[in-house]
């Protein structure tokens, strides 16, 4: 009767460890007079992701190239242009041949990332957004058009909302499309560099007015644009007729660019709600650090009490997930499975006193 009453104790640790978990993270025991504020017991808060849009290049035969602009230029940290070709293929389907829309999708799908924002750049998007600005960029190309007739010369030539679709998105004759990334990646540079902004754009083709017009585009470019701004390529297997994603190095990429990516599906990054059980952790650097990792913080917040007690990760029973052991290798925690909630519900780090020691 002992041993059994020994053994029934022994197995009852772990539902009373989960027990006191859901009483410390979920308690509604009394009424707050007053909403708790940051650093107070029971203080929560929703974590926005970073905004990450999509231009869509589009020339007189379709879908010619997609940039995603990803990042905030603030306290020094760069904002991003990432290029992409319209000849990549995602499961075999060439982005060139969809709708902008349609592009979009499949490549936010493909990267496992929500793009926020899609802005489609035709000729005559180009001339309304850029109006009179023009950038002198050296063009390494001859550019004819279907009838062999010049469009744009060698060397140093404007470009500006004249020619800027043709800039982007035409080879030199006997060229393959891939080769227009150069010329991308010098109109791109200079638009980051140098933005154009409201007063420059010109909707009706004629004298700039006042106001000008804040289209998309130059609401996009102001948040990533600036001296540490760049640009990059989306990392690609090769640059043959038929490029793929480098899944690896793209994912990456975009640990790099993006401080809070969020999935573009269910299911595509591991969620994780941050809570600190001391009072004591700096929940915005804990939040990035996790980030970095490619998961998704879905909230930060403070326990309903502040106790002692060392760093756990409770995972929802049945939910498997690559990310899970990553983030417990980088924070140290130990890991807690919770048979009660949802498989599909988000972990929670719980930050305990052990916390920066364990790092």
């Amino acid at each position: 009767m002992f041993a059994l009453a020994e053994l029934t104790l022994a197995m009852a640790v772990p539902f009373l460890a989960i027990a006191g978990y859901h009483a410390l993270l979920d308690s509604r025991a009394g009424r707050f007079v007053e909403e708790p504020q940051e650093g107070d017991p029971g203080w929560r808060a929703i974590v926005d992701p970073s905004p990450v849009s999509a231009v869509v290049e589009v020339g007189e035969q379709g879908t010619t190239g997609l940039v995603l602009l990803a990042g905030h230029p603030d306290e020094g940290a760069p904002g991003t242009a990432i290029l992409v070709p319209g000849t990549l293929e995602i499961d075999g389907v060439s982005l060139a041949s969809l709708e902008p829309n349609d592009a979009v999708s499949a490549l936010s799908s493909a990267l496992r990332l929500r793009v926020k924002g899609i802005e489609v750049m035709t000729a005559e998007r180009w001339s309304e957004t850029l109006g009179t600005k023009t950038y002198l960029l050296p063009n390494p190309d001859p550019v004819v058009d279907d009838a062999g007739q010049p469009l744009l010369a060698v060397g140093d030539i404007e470009v500006g909302g004249d020619n800027a679709a043709v800039f982007l998105a035409r080879p030199a004759p006997g060229l393959d499309p891939i080769t227009v990334m150069y010329r991308r990646e010098l109109l791109w540079s200079a638009l980051l560099a140098d933005p154009p902004t409201a007063a420059d754009a010109d909707p009706d083709g004629g004298a700039v007015g006042l106001g000008g017009v804040d289209t998309p585009l130059v609401a996009a470019l102001d948040q990533v644009a600036g001296a540490s701004a760049r640009v990059v390529d989306l990392p690609l297997t090769d640059l043959g007729p038929d490029p793929a994603i480098d899944a690896e190095a793209a994912e990456a990429l975009i640990r790099e660019v993006v401080p809070v990516p969020a999935g573009s599906n269910p299911g595509d990054r591991l969620q994780v709600r941050v809570i600190d059980r001391t009072g004591q952790a700096d929940l915005p650097a804990v939040a990035a650090e996790v980030a970095s990792t490619g998961s998704e913080v879905v909230e930060i917040g403070n326990a309903s009490e502040f106790s002692g007690g060392e760093t756990h990760l409770v995972v929802p029973f049945g939910l498997d997930d690559p990310g899970i052991n990553e983030l417990a290798l980088l924070t140290g925690a130990t890991t807690v499975l919770d048979e009660e909630a949802d498989a599909d519900a988000v972990v929670t780090l719980v930050i305990g006193s052990d916390f920066v020691a364990n790092r």
